[in-house]
């Protein structure tokens, strides 16, 4: 098992950052390969550090069953013994006593079971780390096993306003594998988004926020009919959606079921998988969807609400259709990134944005802010306003067109949101955050950036055509970034006004 160049720069980054703090998150993408990462992980901790022992071991918590298989497998297949507890699984207590590795499934930990044990562990490594990181059972665990150190794992390590985790700062992340880097090396199939002139002019103003995002039953009176459906069956028809396999997310169990009816009335080989379907039958489809499409039994088209946004990976698919928007990026990056699975013959994979998500929240691919800007305590933004600092709006050319188009970078205007000059940003260290660009898909970033130096030091006022600018210019560099970040350090360190025209 041998570690891709940007999964040994994060193993090393782990273990560096472990020596002085007790909680460190790997950021890297889904579709990044932190199974493996786990992996080579609990094998260097159990040879190299002594805090490991029968009485304190490693525990890896998951919450998703296919984890539990992947992980034992992977373990096992480098001569590593390990135990595992969850439902189902075949295991003594004694085995579980005498290991220094397990394996633990969250939901079947519970009370009564922790009863049954009495040990502690030195480290803790969770993956899907924002899956219930601040929930109750997640925090009794964390009470019962004691950990000295917490490793965790997430693409997406935000809540639902789109701050970093509680307890999490900027320091306590890895970030070594973002999108952008893993599509420019192969490891993940670039994206195309289309999207369609009527279903932008949508407007959902209107719709209540419950819980930091839309309301599904009032979702369901915009969504949940013939109109949309045919706009939907429309656009896909467009992108030739019956010979290709195609994951279709929409906003209830109601609208999945009635379009999933819709869908195979007019040609289509389609199934609803929800929590509403036994998951002996969702497994299936599953296993459907897999043939080939000569295979008549074959399932292509699988129609989700959120059943498919975590633990679920086919390389085969190549189309996603959103049919529902959402206030929460990341819910939208957990969906994207499910048709980013490369598979032979898919050169890339396609996103139907058919519900502006796009428009709220860009590229899933774009380098976010989250890992820059720290939580909403540090930053002291108001709690009624929307982490993120740039409005996106579609070209007006687009605003009169028949059928789909494709979206690309150049038709989304950027625009700066006004709240961003109230960040307090006086906490935050500048010499830290520049260390924190890695790769061009970083030029993005440095933007903001941008704003927070010239007002730091400068107290500057930052206008938006000066932002406007500064994208185009840093867009369009050739310069690479460790050529940028020199001339940024030596200006600072001279106290200098930061000269951006070097970058052309």
């Amino acid at each position: 098992m041998i570690l891709r160049e940007y999964q040994q720069k994060a193993f090393h980054n782990i273990l560096e950052k472990l020596q002085n703090m007790d909680i460190v998150v790997s950021t890297a993408s889904m579709g990044a390969g932190k199974s493996i990462i786990i992996t080579k992980l609990t094998e260097y901790l159990l040879k190299e550090s002594k805090l490991v022992s029968i009485e304190n071991k490693i525990c890896i918590v998951v919450n998703l069953s296919p984890l539990v298989k992947m992980l034992y497998d992977y373990l096992t297949e480098i001569n590593i013994s390990c135990s595992v507890i969850k439902r189902g699984f075949d295991y003594d207590y004694d085995s579980i006593k005498k290991s220094k590795i397990l394996i633990i499934m969250e939901q079947s930990f519970h009370e009564r079971k922790r009863k049954s044990f009495d040990f502690s562990c030195s480290y803790l490594i969770k993956d899907e780390f924002h899956i219930g990181y601040s929930s109750p059972r997640f925090n009794k665990i964390k009470e019962f096993l004691k950990p000295k150190k917490i490793i965790g794992f997430s693409g997406t390590p935000i809540d639902e306003r789109g701050y970093l985790l509680k307890d999490l700062t900027f320091e306590n992340l890895v970030l070594d594998g973002n999108a952008l880097e893993l599509m420019e090396l192969g490891y993940l199939s670039k994206l195309k988004y289309y999207t369609s002139s009527l279903s932008e002019q949508i407007n959902y103003s209107s719709v209540k926020i419950s819980q930091n995002d839309y309301s599904t039953s009032e979702l369901d009176k915009i969504l949940n009919n013939t109109k949309s459906f045919n706009l939907a069956l429309t656009s896909m028809n467009a992108l030739n959606s019956k010979n290709k396999k195609t994951l279709v997310y929409c906003n209830s169990i109601e609208h999945a079921t009635e379009f999933t009816k819709f869908l195979n009335e007019n040609g289509y080989r389609s199934f609803a998988v929800h929590s509403k379907i036994p998951e002996e039958e969702n497994e299936r489809a599953f296993k459907r969807f897999k043939l080939p499409f000569e295979d008549t039994s074959g399932i292509d088209c699988l129609v989700s609400v959120s059943k498919l946004n975590t633990g679920f990976n086919e390389p085969m698919a190549s189309l996603l259709v959103l049919l529902r928007p959402t206030k929460v990026l990341r819910v939208y990056l957990q969906t994207v990134f499910r048709v980013a699975r490369p598979y032979p013959g898919k050169d890339f994979a396609e996103v139907l944005d058919l519900a502006q998500c796009v428009r709220e929240h860009g590229f899933a691919e774009e380098p976010r802010d989250f890992v820059l800007y720290g939580n909403r305590k540090e930053l002291n933004i108001e709690k009624s306003k929307h982490s993120l600092p740039v409005i996106k709006e579609l070209s007006e050319k687009y605003e009169n067109q028949e059928y789909i188009f494709e979206l690309k970078k150049e038709d989304i205007k950027i625009n700066l949101r006004e709240y961003k000059k109230k960040v307090n940003f006086d906490n935050m260290n500048t010499n830290n955050l520049i260390k924190s660009f890695n790769t061009n898909a970083d030029l993005y970033m440095i933007s903001f950036l941008y704003y927070e130096l010239m007002h730091r030091i400068h107290k500057k006022k930052y206008e938006k055509n000066d932002y406007e600018a500064l994208f185009k210019i840093l867009e369009n560099s050739n310069l690479k970034l460790e050529k940028i970040k020199e001339i940024l350090k030596k200006q600072i360190r001279n106290n200098e006004i930061l000269d951006f025209s070097l970058f052309y």
